[in-house]
């Protein structure tokens, strides 16, 4: 993609942040919060709250928000219940984990890496979006929520589990794949739906 979209799509970003009045963004599957950083970068001064299973990469993002009160990192992962689960760390040749996910890789992922990566499977604790925005949200009317959500065909879950806060969500960006790269994740279509 030529940089020049990129500024026009992260201006319309900021814009639609700045018009929408929101004050909390939620970066779920942060990976290593570059996504948060850019923000922070392009002027959003409100709060970030970055979900990441992935302890290594809670550290990166750690290391990014540094000494900023308002941008918190939690190392769990969103989803429709409070349980823990095996996730699947994918880890790519260059050491990225973008393509760990709850769900099984397809075979055909091998093909996006261009390598055979490793995959390990590691128990991870979930919890649901509504349980922990009601304990970290202290001025709950006031919230106006991005739900931004990157977790590899799982987002419909993470969507179940913030029914009594949806109505605070202004607005939502969610990652969907044309290709199913991972098994029994959810049609893009149904996603939508959705």
């Amino acid at each position: 993609m030529p940089l020049i979209n990129r500024f026009a799509e992260q201006g319309h970003l900021i814009d639609l942040l700045k018009n929408l009045r929101i004050n909390y963004v939620l970066d779920v599957g942060a990976n290593q919060g570059w996504f948060a950083k850019h923000l922070r970068m392009m002027g959003y001064d409100g709060y970030i709250f970055c979900f990441e299973p992935i302890r290594a990469d809670c550290d990166t993002i750690s290391g990014l928000a540094g000494e900023d009160p308002l941008w918190r990192v939690f190392n769990f992962a969103l989803g429709s219940e409070n349980t823990a689960k095996l996730f699947n760390v994918i880890s790519l040749p260059n050491g990225s984990t973008t393509l760990s996910s709850f769900l099984q890789p397809n075979i055909e992922i091998k093909g996006l890496t261009g390598k055979a990566e490793s995959v390990k499977a590691e128990s991870v604790t979930i919890k649901r979006l509504d349980d922990v925005l009601d304990e970290v949200i202290q001025d709950q009317p006031a919230a106006r929520v991005f739900l931004k959500m990157d977790t590899q065909g799982y987002d419909l879950e993470v969507l179940r589990g913030c029914v009594k806060w949806i109505d605070k969500v202004s607005l939502l960006q969610s990652e969907l794949s044309i290709t199913p790269i991972y098994h029994k994740m959810p049609h893009y279509r149904q996603a939508l739906e959705h």
